[in-house]
């Protein structure tokens, strides 16, 4: 999150085989801080999109806050 701190309330992940992960996330995310880490998985799936919504906390004449997604690659020792 960057800019300012964010209320997030929803999120759901869909890979391109249809299947769908929707993790309960609830939380105030601090501008500057990342969400809890949210696992996959590690049967290879491709995510095709990425859905949240979110909240921008506090006075909304001081600006929007700006939401980034990061991922990593799983990597199996198999």
């Amino acid at each position: 999150v960057e800019d300012r701190d964010i209320r997030l309330n929803y999120v759901k992940i869909q890979f391109t085989n249809g299947d769908k992960l929707e993790p309960a996330i609830d939380e105030v995310i601090a501008a500057g801080q990342s969400s809890r880490i949210i696992d996959i998985g590690e049967q290879g799936r491709y995510i095709d999109k990425i859905e949240f919504r979110y909240r921008t906390t506090g006075s909304i004449f001081r600006g929007r806050a700006e939401v980034i997604i990061f991922g990593r690659k799983y990597y199996s020792n198999y």
